[in-house]
């Protein structure tokens, strides 16, 4: 009986994250899923641009025209980050990405940072380094989706 209370409660424990993800993110999922394409690439323009230096804010300009059609999903962002197709195709891309970096440290070239440079690029583990990246594109959606909101004359709620 205790064995079954044991792989009851070790289920429970790792079933319960995945739950608490896909509840954090109920919100931001239905109001991407209720965009229309054109209002969407508009969007994903804007909150996936670093910077708008020389462009005049261009993806700025084209957010807001659409302004009222994306709020709330600008709001579900800026309150969950990215939705689950964003993250899902982002862990794809970190996939090669992190391949990449694989295989240009084991080139001739990665011996150009310096040996310190090297070696801390070296220290860098895959789960660290994917975690980091997840940290990032958090951190990047949801700061993008205040500033829009900002310039539509939005508070947050």
């Amino acid at each position: 009986m205790r064995t079954y209370l044991m792989i009851a409660l070790m289920l429970i424990a790792t079933v319960a994250p995945a739950s608490a993800q896909i509840t954090g993110r109920a919100n931001v999922d239905r109001a991407y899923a209720a965009l229309d394409q054109r209002t969407r690439t508009i969007v994903e323009t804007y909150l996936r641009t670093d910077c708008e230096i020389g462009e005049v804010g261009v993806s700025l300009k084209a957010l807001l025209a659409v302004g009222p059609a994306a709020r709330p999903y600008l709001m579900a962002v800026q309150q969950e980050g990215p939705p689950s197709p964003v993250l899902d195709e982002f862990g794809r891309g970190l996939e090669s990405t992190w391949q990449a970096r694989e295989a240009y440290l084991r080139t001739p070239d990665a011996q150009e940072l310096g040996k310190d440079a090297f070696d801390r690029m070296r220290a860098i583990t895959k789960p660290s380094y994917l975690a980091e990246q997840q940290k990032g594109i958090q951190a990047k959606y949801r700061e993008r989706a205040a500033l829009a909101l900002k310039a539509m004359g939005t508070t947050a709620r």
